[in-house]
């Protein structure tokens, strides 16, 4: 089995859209998935937001201090169904505000309990501290998604799909990626998109 962390925030729908080749990947290559937070208001802390995208970041900041708190109380395991919880909802029901923050802690199995973390600021360090170790792997001028293949030498922002492959194509985008991670000298490999992320059916937690 292959450790591969999976650095993500539930506001972007790039990342959404990987996250939902990766699961659809893991059981096919033996992939151990780690989900581990990455907050996009922190990562972009010095740079001018719009308003209009800074409610939602906000709003869906708060999902980012529930993962934690779930994490916290139920161990890693819980993280990938919360996850795919509060993705759905953001991502296909249009919940940008998160408003259904307590569906989602439901579906998931998670203890009510964690939704305290929504509103508690104590949870932001140990995101932003899980945010800089993300940069700290690729550096600051690339995003989210960003995949750690255990013991592979390089770690890569991306990909991006749109819309992500599915059957035999996904595996093989995986099998090229993690050949790419195995390659130090290997930076960049980018395109202009062309429009804006084809996301695939709504999953079930």
């Amino acid at each position: 089995m292959t450790s591969v962390a999976f650095y993500f925030d539930p506001a972007c729908p790039w990342t959404w859209a990987t996250s939902r080749w990766l699961v659809d990947v893991a059981p096919r290559r033996d992939l151990d998935v780690r989900w581990l937070t990455f907050s996009l208001r922190h990562g972009n802390r010095d740079r001018e937001i719009p308003e209009q995208y800074r409610a939602p970041m906000d709003a869906q900041f708060r999902g980012l201090r529930v993962i934690e708190a779930a994490r916290d109380r139920h161990g890693d395991e819980v993280v990938g169904r919360l996850y795919t919880a509060l993705g759905a909802r953001i991502h296909h029901d249009g919940d940008v505000m998160l408003e259904d923050l307590a569906g989602a802690v439901a579906e998931a199995g998670v203890d009510e309990s964690a939704l305290s973390a929504a509103e508690d600021p104590s949870w932001d360090a140990v995101i932003e501290a899980s945010t800089d170790k993300a940069t700290g792997l690729v550096g600051e001028d690339v995003g989210i998604p960003i995949i750690v293949i255990d013991g592979a030498p390089a770690t890569f922002s991306g990909p991006i799909v749109s819309p992500a492959p599915t059957g035999d194509d996904a595996l093989a985008l995986w099998d090229a990626f993690a050949s790419l991670s195995r390659l130090d000298g290997v930076y960049e490999i980018k395109r202009s998109r062309t429009g804006g992320p084809q996301l695939p059916a709504r999953p079930a937690v």
